[in-house]
């Protein structure tokens, strides 16, 4: 307020009170907790902050831990990473902060807490345990995904060069057959079933039951004559974004 305050006076005051205080829990009686039942409503029973809802609390924290191991597992964006990163240290020195001073708090309401109630230091363990594991938790598990997403990406490559590798093989048989490739409207299903349009070949056979699909579902890509292959063809697939003509188009190995 208006006053001066003397503020060692108001601490030597408040130690004196504290040390005045048991040091194991006071026992209250049945009939104050009954009076104060009568005057309290039982959603004001609990402390306001440290005995929230504990769901609410560890998702409320694996969220902001989260966002924080985001930001420097991305930290590629520029000012965006570099920001997230200033935030969230920030928030991380506030967070010790007032954990320090509730475990002092807690620490000291002990004394005071009827037997067998919850105690706020529980929490207040968890709490800490969670800011300072749930980084390497989620760095793994970010670690392991990112491994994983790369060795199916190696895959599907794989089977995009051993595909190619056979179509190109049977298109080769193909011409030496009839005379001349598919064009590009008969495309590679006249492998598996005779063109119906010109240049139908001379002699024909079926040389695959089923033309296979690329690694996303989409058919593969044939150009006859080619633009990149004038004198033969062009067989590639759209890549993972489905889209021809693009940066992630896959060619195969060597590419035809």
């Amino acid at each position: 307020g208006d006053e001066a305050v003397d503020a060692q006076g108001f601490v030597n005051a408040s130690r004196q009170v504290i040390e005045q205080m048991p040091l194991v829990p006071v026992v209250i009686p049945p009939e104050a907790v009954a009076l104060a039942k009568q005057h309290v409503s039982e959603k004001n029973w609990p402390t306001p902050f440290w005995e929230t809802d504990i769901a609410g609390e560890v998702l409320a924290q694996v969220i902001g831990v989260a966002l924080f191991v985001a930001a420097f597992c991305y930290g590629e964006l520029r000012v965006v990473g570099e920001v997230s990163k200033a935030v969230g240290a920030l928030g991380m020195v506030i967070f010790l902060i007032a954990w320090w001073r509730a475990w002092k708090q807690a620490t000291i309401e002990k004394r005071l807490r009827q037997p067998g109630t919850a105690n706020p230091r529980r929490r207040l363990a968890a709490s800490i345990c969670l800011v300072f594991f749930s980084p390497a938790i989620i760095g793994l598990l970010a670690a392991s995904i990112y491994k994983l997403d790369q060795s199916v990406a190696v895959a599907k490559n794989y089977r995009v060069r051993q595909d190619i590798q056979s179509l190109k093989t049977l298109l080769m048989m193909y011409e030496n057959l009839g005379g001349s490739f598919p064009t590009t409207e008969q495309g590679i299903q006249a492998l598996a079933q005779r063109p119906a349009t010109e240049p139908i070949p001379a002699r024909w056979f079926q040389l695959m039951p089923v033309i296979p699909k690329d690694p996303w579902g989409n058919n593969y890509i044939y150009l006859s004559p080619g633009r990149k292959n004038p004198e033969k063809f062009d067989l590639y697939s759209a890549g993972p974004d489905c889209k021809p003509d693009t940066a992630d188009d896959d060619w195969g190995e060597d590419g035809l």
